[in-house]
């Protein structure tokens, strides 16, 4: 595959990776992912530094409870799903770590912001720098390019939730990862606002690009941090944690896991971070863990140049993420599985969850240690777009 270099946001538009587990239970028989034959692709935009988790908006799910677990964007932001708006479900949402002109927070790490981009023009849509200097959901080319969320004042998890433990950190900081949970109804990033050795964040953001207004907790509102956000901080009343964990490094990738096993119907989502963990968040109850350190193939102290040549320094100060993706089958026999790529050994674990905990604190926990699958050795390695 071309490289595609640092300034180039989108240039795989259309690409669908197929993985095939074979029989029997989950992660107990040979598995292998399929090779891509071809990728059909273009530039869409320009300019975008550090680009990295991309993720078309989709069509949210418009059933009311208790059909769904949750009251979806569709009732609450209609405005905000029409055509041409920021989550036109036409549309795609790409992080960067530039905040285009928006003013900085104070205290809460490095600039990084989502795009709302619209791909169906004919041209290659050159981003311009500052588009976004009044700090809100500013849009710039006729409306192709839209500012989503950034690390700014107008973006704080503080402006809806006041007195949450995590008041003042933004959604998006240094954006490595993203989930659309188009069921529960919000946007997910992960964030290394510190880089992957510091502690890592996550969070809820309505479409108004501002962490969750209204929320279950609002000691979480709608932003987790380091361990300020754990289960042992949050949870009213105050409770151990049933598996441990924190974001204690950089979240590098997310992936909703789907209503909580204690039969809340309350939204539960996997974090990845860098040293290899992964931590489970509940919208309710707070943070807990699901695997430790290394489980995952760490990402601390590992560079995309580990892919080129040393002397290329495209890739230096980007901080390395990997794709989280959960198999989203529900029906009988029900198998949950959570996919988390390995870009740097061109691997993908995969672990098998079951419900863990005693009621009504149950939690996923993991059935086995992750099953690894390898590419055909015909399958090109996929180099990320810095």
């Amino acid at each position: 595959m071309r490289q595609i270099g640092r300034h180039t946001a989108l240039g795989l538009m259309a690409v669908t990776v197929g993985i095939v587990v074979i029989g029997g239970e989950a992660g107990q028989r040979a598995a292998r992912a399929q090779g891509i034959a071809g990728v059909d692709a273009r530039v869409v935009a320009l300019n975008i530094p550090g680009a990295s988790a991309i993720a078309e908006v989709g069509t949210f799910l418009n059933v009311p409870p208790p059909g769904a677990c949750a009251n979806p964007i569709p009732s609450k932001f209609p405005s905000y799903i029409q055509p041409g708006a920021v989550l036109d479900p036409k549309r795609i949402l790409v992080g960067s770590r530039s905040n285009f002109g928006a003013p900085l927070a104070s205290g809460g790490g490095q600039e990084g912001s989502f795009l709302s981009i619209d791909p169906r023009g004919p041209g290659v849509l050159r981003v311009p720098a500052n588009f976004a200097q009044s700090g809100d959901q500013a849009s710039t080319l006729g409306g192709a390019v839209q500012m989503f969320s950034a690390n700014s004042p107008h973006w704080l998890n503080g402006v809806n939730n006041p007195g949450a433990k995590t008041a003042q950190f933004a959604g998006v900081s240094n954006p490595l990862g993203l989930s659309n949970n188009n069921a529960f109804g919000r946007i997910w990033p992960a964030n290394a606002p510190f880089g992957d050795a510091g502690i890592g964040t996550s969070s809820i953001d309505d479409p108004t690009g501002q962490p969750l207004a209204g929320p279950p907790n609002n000691l979480i509102g709608g932003v987790y941090a380091g361990s300020l956000t754990d289960r042992d901080v949050v949870a009213t009343p105050l409770q151990p944690q049933v598996i441990l964990g924190s974001l204690s490094t950089g979240a590098v990738g997310t992936a909703l896991l789907g209503p909580s096993p204690d039969g809340s119907c309350k939204a539960v989502f996997a974090v990845v971070t860098a040293d290899g963990a992964i931590v489970q968040e509940h919208t309710l109850k707070g943070l807990d863990g699901l695997a430790s350190a290394g489980t995952v193939r760490p990402l601390l102290g590992r560079s995309w140049n580990d892919f080129r040549n040393k002397d290329d320094s495209r890739g230096k100060d980007v901080e390395p993420r990997l794709g989280v993706i959960m198999n989203p089958y529900t029906q009988a026999p029900v198998v949950r599985q959570l996919f988390v790529s390995e870009p740097f050994q061109n691997t993908i674990a995969v672990l098998s969850l079951v419900n863990f905990g005693v009621a009504p604190n149950q939690v996923f926990g993991l059935q086995t240690v992750p099953v690894r699958l390898r590419p055909t050795p015909a399958t090109s390695r996929v180099l990320p777009i810095t």
